[in-house]
């Protein structure tokens, strides 16, 4: 397994609120890149979405089909798990659920240490996280209410305040290789429920791959009858 150490910058010592779940957390105290004075440190599994989700496809035992769908009433099957993210505002009807637009750009690693993620999100609106992949880095990023449902082109202005945020804090990245831009499914808590033959699974924000295998684990005991 791919591990890297993380580092999530904070504002004061308390304890985040996911403490209990990571082993071997640990308080570093001293200036950190971005002007934080205190900061959170781990390991952690690195998941690169273009290989996992390929791994994940490759252990399907049927085939995935694409195509519209208008209304969950109308998709055959037992159980249906409507995993439709910002669409389930459509398709569900779900009035909590709203939309967070996140624009990252990836870089070549430059100098960028491959095997540490950074990241500060003390104040959303100047937040910085770089995250490395084997030959790219991830760096963003923002979290901005959006009302649509298909996400706009990337915004040339964004991406020069990321570039310069990092820059900043001394990440002597390499060039850009191309911007990313998706919307983050957000409501108050992640949906995980069973209705008739329906599990609603949807409303992770930003915390899918976070969330993926625990969340994943729910909705096979509700299919289960659990």
């Amino acid at each position: 397994m791919d591990v890297l150490t993380v580092r999530e910058c904070v504002s004061d010592a308390r304890r985040p609120w996911w403490a209990d779940a990571v082993e071997g957390l640990r308080l570093v105290e001293g200036p950190q890149p971005s002007g934080a004075r205190l900061a959170w440190e781990f390991e952690a599994p690195r998941v690169e979405p273009a290989l996992h989700l390929r791994w994940l496809e490759s252990r399907l035992e049927r085939p995935i089909e694409i195509a519209r769908v208008e209304r969950l009433e109308d998709v055959p099957g037992d159980v249906v798990v409507n995993c439709t993210g910002i669409g389930a505002r459509r398709l569900a009807g779900d009035t909590s659920l709203r939309a967070l637009l996140g624009q990252t750009v990836l870089v070549e690693p430059g100098e960028v240490d491959l095997q540490q993620m950074y990241g500060d999100e003390r104040d959303l609106a100047v937040m910085l996280y770089l995250i490395p992949r084997r030959a790219e880095v991830v760096m963003g990023g923002c979290a901005l209410p959006f009302a649509g449902d298909a996400p706009p082109p990337p915004d040339p202005a964004l991406r020069a305040a990321f570039l310069e945020r990092a820059r900043a804090a001394g990440f002597r990245h390499g060039p850009l290789l191309r911007d990313a831009v998706g919307l983050r499914p957000v409501r108050p808590a992640v949906r995980v429920e069973r209705v008739g033959r329906v599990i609603h699974h949807y409303g992770h924000g930003g915390a899918g791959y976070t969330l993926a295998r625990g969340s994943a684990q729910e909705v096979v005991a509700l299919a289960h009858g659990g």
